[in-house]
């Protein structure tokens, strides 16, 4: 698990940076910047088609670490994803994705300056005394 994470961090976030700013800035060179990502994919694809999450029958720490990486990925170039042979990892993406533990790890909270409240672990304090 923590060489599959290692490997995202040193290799894959470095390549997805590239990939991301190539179709930002219209790069000519998105598609190999593209290419770099594939070989982490595909490995995470190959995974998946074995089991519904990336260390077996139920989400691990290795799912929820790279979840953020890969909702990345699957948003540069969304026709790509889509259309794209990663039947598996789209699956679990999408299972991630309307989950209900992230839909309350991506909860929105207030800005402190409109609301001129504490929010602490969701629960507004009124800094009236």
């Amino acid at each position: 698990m923590l060489t599959i994470i290692n490997e995202n961090d040193q290799q894959f976030k470095p390549n997805l940076e590239r990939y991301k700013r190539a179709k930002r800035f219209h790069g000519d060179d998105e598609e190999a910047c593209r290419l770099q990502c594939e070989s982490f994919i595909q490995a995470l694809e190959q995974r998946l088609s074995q089991q519904p999450f990336l260390m077996g029958s139920t989400p691990s720490l290795l799912d929820f670490a790279l979840l953020p990486f890969i909702r990345q990925y699957s948003r540069v170039n969304r026709q790509h994803y889509r259309h794209g042979s990663y039947t598996h990892l789209q699956n679990w993406l999408k299972q991630h994705l309307q989950s209900q533990l992230f839909s309350k790890a991506m909860l929105k909270y207030p800005l402190w300056l409109e609301t001129y409240e504490e929010n602490i672990l969701g629960k507004p304090i009124s800094l009236e005394t």
